[in-house]
């Protein structure tokens, strides 16, 4: 029986920080990014629920990535529980960071490899392992052989590479030390070679069942996702981060100080004015994300009425809420998050309320009005003393989520 999980993806995006995203017409969709969905089907429903857990990515080049999953449970609900949690711990992480600008983190394994004179970023997911011992008898801890990382990566390295963009599935399954499966799929077409070779691999010894899944993506370095039609992600971060950098060393710059130092540091016209427009209201959403936020903004002209647009659909605020979510999981960043958020008209507006008396719940968001193309004359000119990007700092960081983030409100 087939049923449309796309709503239960969409709680994971969610969880992971895209607020943005939203339900459309069957798909979970991010503007700028690659829209996705899932499905469950029902194998077996005897003593426990057995389903099929596919999840699909449409890429831009017209293919649809698709990574299926088994679930299990005593009911429908819990067998997709058990399959979406699979999915969010050996695959999601990596689909985020390669497609969706999430940050790489203790979660994968990233690395570079330099092959035929181009660079290839490769996304390696954590280990799959399942462990079902047979009834009566004592789980065991299952370790995957030492050789099995660098099989992977010798078959990858091997492996002729014709799109800009693989991902690849190894999974091995065993019962009371019987093979069962054995399975390599590159871009879900089943891979021979490297299939027939996995089952030579030193597996360990288990009661019941055992399998384990690894899965893999890799993206020439050249072709990085592209963020919208105004520039790509990487760019707008980075002009994020300049931009941050500017107001927390010169707080009392001026606008267009701030504006004509972005354009030294090689930001085009157009990134730096939004940027400058919108940063502050990313902090200031993820700073009230619990309540109404507006979902459009305004753009001021000569003449009312002014035209509405959706806030999602505005890469730099798509990118930099994501910017602006990171710094807040960090505590070691709350004076330079909050200093942000304050920045914001909205953040002012609430505060004003509150001090007047004014309960949180019952504040009413409205939709922004923003200034575009303020300084469309100015010229580059650097600041000085603008310490070094924050982005630089963002690197090093471990960003791990506390129970209860510092910036929920008690």
């Amino acid at each position: 029986m087939y049923r449309d999980i796309s709503p239960w993806l969409l709680k994971s995006f969610h969880r992971h920080g895209y607020k943005e995203a939203v339900f459309e017409n069957g798909w979970v969709c991010l503007p700028g990014y690659p829209p996705a969905r899932a499905s469950s089907y029902s194998q077996t429903m005897q003593e426990s629920y057995n389903l099929q857990l596919d999840f699909e990515f449409a890429l831009d080049d017209g293919r649809v990535l698709t990574e299926s999953i088994g679930g299990v449970g005593s009911t429908e609900n819990e067998a997709i529980e058990n399959g979406l949690q699979k999915f969010c711990s050996n695959v999601l992480h990596v689909l985020l960071s390669a497609f969706y600008n999430h940050p790489y983190e203790e979660h994968l394994e990233y690395e570079e490899w330099d092959l035929d004179g181009e660079t290839w970023e490769v996304f390696f997911g954590p280990y799959g392992i399942v462990s079902m011992p047979t009834k009566g008898k004592t789980a065991q801890q299952i370790e995957p052989p030492e050789e099995l990382f660098p099989f992977i990566t010798t078959q990858l390295q091997l492996h002729p590479k014709a799109e800009d963009i693989h991902w690849v599935r190894f999974y091995y399954a065993w019962m009371d030390n019987n093979p069962m499966l054995a399975e390599a799929l590159w871009d879900n077409e089943v891979w021979f070679e490297a299939q027939n070779k996995l089952g030579n691999l030193n597996w360990p010894e288990a009661n019941g069942f055992t399998s384990v899944r690894s899965f893999i993506l890799l993206r020439r370095k050249e072709s990085a996702k592209q963020c919208g039609s105004l520039e790509n992600a990487p760019a707008i971060e980075r002009a994020i981060s300049l931009y941050m950098d500017c107001i927390l060393s010169s707080p009392d710059a001026e606008d267009e100080t701030v504006y004509r130092h972005l354009l030294s540091q090689g930001v085009s016209a157009s990134l730096a004015d939004r940027a400058m427009v919108f940063t502050d209201m990313c902090f200031s959403n993820i700073l009230f994300q619990e309540y109404d936020f507006p979902t459009t903004y305004s753009i001021y002209t000569d003449t009312p009425p002014y035209p509405n647009k959706s806030l999602i659909e505005e890469p730099v605020f798509s990118v930099g809420r994501r910017y602006a979510w990171r710094l807040s999981c960090n505590p070691d960043f709350k004076d330079a998050f909050m200093a942000m958020a304050s920045r914001c008209s909205i953040t002012k507006a609430v505060n004003q309320a509150l001090h007047q008396g004014s309960n949180l719940k019952d504040i009413y968001f409205a939709p922004p009005v923003v200034f575009l193309n303020r300084f469309e004359n100015a010229s580059p000119l650097a600041m000085p003393d603008v310490r070094p990007p924050i982005s630089e700092m963002l690197i090093k960081k471990e960003w791990k989520q506390r129970k209860r983030p510092w910036w929920h409100f008690w």
